[in-house]
């Protein structure tokens, strides 16, 4: 008899107990999303930038430079199936306001002499031409562009060793390279990204 009045009042008390928990977490959910949007709101400019690799199973060998968009093609593996080239993809997203940005890249080599880059936009296009990296140089990754807000661009990146008429072994065999590929926009606000190579 008593159990059955007991049962009543702990249903009651244990509605009472979820009711003032579920307003607790509702309050304090919505302080919380308050807070996010105030900051979303007053962030201007963001810049996203995000470096992949594409293809980059295999080491370098040299390759004539008129042969970079055939081993591109090919996944970057020349027909007796060595490593070609390197490709890298580059993703800028503008998070913030309308902006232009310049993109730039810097190498570091360690036993390597000689290394050619070329930048590709998002249809394949020839954005920035062949170029040959001196290390340690700020180097363009092409013309500056605007971006919209929410706006995006991708672009390939390619990196081989070019081929000359002599035995390249002893200055551009077994070495690696980094490059801190870097975009600005203006007011000098500014994002990088890394890559190893070999």
């Amino acid at each position: 008899m008593k159990s059955s009045k007991f049962l009543p009042i702990l249903y009651i008390l244990t509605f009472l107990f979820v009711l003032i928990g579920s307003t607790f977490a509702y309050f304090t959910t919505g302080v919380q999303s308050n807070t996010g949007a105030i900051a979303a709101n007053s962030a201007k400019v963001g810049i996203k930038l995000l470096v992949e690799p594409l293809y980059v199973d295999e080491s370098l060998i040299p390759m004539d430079n008129e042969d970079v968009m055939k081993a591109y093609t090919k996944r970057c593996i020349d027909d007796n199936n060595y490593g070609a080239c390197q490709a890298y993809t580059i993703t800028v997203e503008n998070i913030g306001e309308a902006l232009e940005y310049n993109g730039t890249i810097n190498f570091t080599m360690e036993h390597i002499e000689n290394l050619n880059y070329l930048v590709l936009d998002e249809n394949d296009e020839e954005y920035h031409e062949i170029t040959e990296i001196e290390q340690g140089s700020e180097l363009p990754l092409g013309d500056s562009f605007n971006l919209p807000k929410e706006g995006k661009r991708v672009f390939k990146l390619i990196i081989w060793v070019p081929n000359f008429d002599y035995d390249q072994y002893e200055y551009d065999g077994g070495g690696t390279f980094n490059a801190l590929v870097t975009y600005k926009s203006a007011g000098d606000y500014q994002i990088s990204g890394s890559i190893t190579g070999n």
